[in-house]
């Protein structure tokens, strides 16, 4: 089964109440999203973790990962986006896993132009 753009992003559907639309011709969702990966060992400082996400596309509509934050070493907190609305909550210690921040983005394929060159974490 296929979903559509439209039931992704909470459209309403197209064609009529008693015929839904025919999403047999719909687009495969990797033609219809990118998506990238973050990755750093060192710590990042707030000012540049925002930095990171201020360099993210427009059409950037999920983002989820860990980040270690300079100023809190020995705290992991995970980061969520959804469109523009995000947070940053601290899950605990890293246990036996190395700190590090590893985050995940999409975006419309479609409008993105970005490489991950784009992308500074300093």
């Amino acid at each position: 089964m296929l979903i559509t753009i439209d039931f992704l992003l909470g459209c309403p559907p197209r064609g009529t109440d008693d015929h839904p639309p025919d999403i047999s011709d719909a687009a495969p969702a990797h033609d219809l999203f990118r998506s990238w990966q973050v990755c750093e060992a060192a710590a990042l400082t707030q000012a540049g973790f925002q930095a990171l996400l201020g360099q993210l596309p427009p059409e950037t509509v999920r983002g989820k990962g860990y980040v270690h934050l300079a100023d809190y070493p020995a705290t992991r907190f995970l980061f969520q986006m959804v469109g523009k609305r995000a947070s940053v909550i601290p899950t605990g210690d890293w246990e036996r896993k190395p700190p590090q921040t590893e985050q995940v983005f999409i975006a419309l394929r479609s409008q993105v132009a970005h490489s991950r060159a784009d992308y500074s974490l300093e």
